[in-house]
C-alpha cells in the first residue's frame, strides 16, 4: 500500500489493475428517474462493484457485482474473477454466468462492458440476466463512492 501511495504522489504510472480496484474500494451508480425515462430499454437501476468479502488478491481480484432492476427490490449479485494488466481487466463470472471487462474511466470512475453473451446474477427470489448483444445494459459508467455506500 505505501508503494501504491508513493507511486501516486509522484505521478508514477501502475499497473491498471492497481488503479482499477483497491482494497476496500466500491463503484456504484444509482440511476436517476430522468436518466431511466431516457433509456426505457435498460433495467438496470442500481449496479455495484467491490472486492468480494475475504478475497485475497494476491493473484487477481475477485470482485463482488450486485444489481438491481426496474420493477424488482431485490439486490442480484455475482462474483467475477478478473485477470489482466495495462488498460483492461477481463472478469469471468462465476459458475458461466458471462464475463465482463473494467477499464478506468475519467475521475476515478470504471467503465463495465457486458461482453456479447451478457451475465447473470442470483437473488434470493429468482436470478436476472444482462444480455450483451442488445438493449441498454450492455456498459456501464460507475464511479468510485466510499467502501460503505456498498451492497
Amino acid at each position: 500500500m505505501r508503494l501504491l501511495a508513493a507511486g501516486l504522489a509522484c505521478g508514477l504510472a501502475l499497473p491498471v489493475q492497481a488503479q482499477i480496484i483497491l482494497p476496500g474500494s466500491c463503484y456504484l451508480r444509482q440511476y436517476s428517474r430522468d436518466h431511466l425515462a431516457k433509456h426505457p430499454d435498460q433495467t438496470v437501476t442500481m449496479i455495484a462493484i467491490g472486492p468480494e468479502t475475504g478475497a485475497d488478491e494476491a493473484d487477481a481480484p475477485i470482485l463482488r457485482v450486485a444489481v438491481t432492476v426496474r420493477g424488482d427490490g431485490e439486490v442480484y449479485l455475482g462474483v467475477g474473477y478478473c485477470d489482466g494488466w495495462g488498460k483492461r481487466m477481463d472478469c469471468a463470472m462465476e459458475g458461466d454466468a458471462g464475463a465482463f471487462a473494467l477499464e478506468p474511466a475519467k475521475d476515478g470512475a470504471v467503465r463495465l462492458t457486458l461482453a456479447r453473451r451478457g451475465i447473470a446474477f442470483e437473488g434470493a427470489r429468482g436470478f436476472v440476466e444482462l444480455a450483451g448483444d442488445r438493449g441498454d445494459d450492455r456498459e456501464f459508467l460507475i464511479p468510485a463512492v466510499p467502501a460503505d455506500a456498498c451492497p
